[in-house]
């Protein structure tokens, strides 16, 4: 494996990086001390963050993409990861949502893609219910035909970027005899179709926001459905991948924004007539972080390449998703010691970096879940069985 970026990657790399200096971080602070991002200015961020190909990069040029490769996405992602880990949440739904439109036998929905891509509407897929949060297979939202019409009626929970979203993908069961396989996505605009929200607060990631869906009676026209019917749960797990390379990459970029806050601040701080950046315990300390860092890189850009493969992909993916979101916990918390009582200030980015780094373990599976599907491809042998 080449473990060295292209000359076009490193240009990526960096434009991203200046970009983000230039025109994100300095807002950071701003927006996250609200309770939640408005509609309004999540719209105004990602309208300043195309250009650079965050919401259509991944997608091929026939649906109005760049056809980025997953390796090259994944450079642009970690930078918006290392500046802001909300707004990598929030282009992490989106493009969780672009995924499903773009997906073969999804044509008659690729029309959708226009807005997205261009900023003008936000999406949210809803899978998580009270009762089926690891187990999808679980979901008990029902989706009964009435004529051309479905007639929604369940609760969503933990969705992310929903208390903001205009459009919904939803997986629905509409077959309950088939259990999964009786289950669908269809595609609900909140304006023609209305359902109720509730903001779910949380100690990280502040703007980018969870929220409980109500769906009482919700007329959906059946032709919002995306692909063949019965085939939504199949469609939203291979949408799960996606969003577990794009969690784990958020997770990176905490624990790299944390290491670089650290080094930083080690080589300024003065104690005892030097820097502390001198004193072994600390440079051991920043040694195992940078260990630490490099390890999970390694992991999240080997699942971003696995994406468009077959073999191997669910492990590697979910290796990522099970490594990378611990490290960022452990790097963020070390990094704090290194600051001492200013790595607790909320003068400082660090703490963000730390509670941001602490709710990146959860959503698109747990790590306990993802060391079962890595168990499962070990030994051939589920422990679902």
């Amino acid at each position: 494996m080449d473990f060295e970026l292209n000359e076009e990657q490193k240009l990526v790399k960096q434009n991203a990086r200046s970009f983000m200096e230039r025109e994100i971080i300095p807002v950071v602070n701003t927006y996250e001390k609200m309770t939640h991002l408005p509609n309004q200015a999540a719209h105004e961020l990602l309208k300043t963050i195309i250009p650079l190909g965050y919401l259509n990069g991944p997608f091929p040029k026939e649906c109005g993409g760049m056809a980025l490769d997953w390796t090259s996405y994944a450079v642009l992602y970690e930078e918006l990861a290392r500046a802001w880990g909300s707004l990598a949440g929030i282009v992490q739904i989106q493009i969780a949502g672009a995924h499903y439109l773009a997906a073969p036998g999804a044509e008659d929905q690729r029309w959708h893609l226009a807005a997205l891509f261009a900023g003008d509407k936000i999406w949210c897929e809803a899978g998580t219910e009270p009762e089926a949060g690891s187990n999808l297979a679980e979901c008990k939202t029902i989706a009964a035909l009435d004529n051309d019409y479905y007639v929604i009626n369940g609760t969503k929970t933990w969705i992310s970027c929903a208390f903001i979203a205009e459009m919904a993908i939803v997986l629905a069961l509409m077959d309950p005899s088939k259990g999964s396989r009786g289950m669908s996505l269809i595609i609900i605009d909140k304006e023609v179709s209305p359902f109720a929200t509730r903001l779910l607060p949380k100690i990280g990631m502040r703007c980018w926001d969870n929220a409980e869906l109500t769906f009482e009676d919700c007329w959906v026209h059946r032709k919002n459905i995306i692909g063949e019917p019965g085939s939504g749960f199949r469609r939203f797990m291979a949408g799960v991948e996606l969003s577990r390379c794009c969690i784990s990459m958020n997770s990176l970029g905490a624990a790299q924004a944390a290491l670089d806050s650290a080094i930083d601040y080690a080589k300024q701080r003065r104690q005892f007539g030097k820097v502390i950046g001198q004193f072994q315990l600390i440079q051991g300390m920043l040694a195992d972080m940078w260990a630490d860092v490099e390890a999970a890189r390694f992991l999240v850009y080997r699942a971003f390449q696995s994406l468009d493969q077959e073999e191997g992909r669910a492990r590697n993916v979910a290796l990522a998703k099970s490594f990378a979101p611990r490290v960022a916990v452990r790097v963020t918390s070390e990094a704090m010691e290194v600051l001492g009582a200013y790595g607790l200030s909320e003068e400082y980015q660090l703490e963000r970096y730390f509670r941001d780094a602490r709710v990146a373990v959860v959503p698109d599976g747990t790590t306990q879940m993802q060391q079962l599907i890595v168990g499962r491809d070990l030994l051939g042998i589920s422990a679902f069985a």
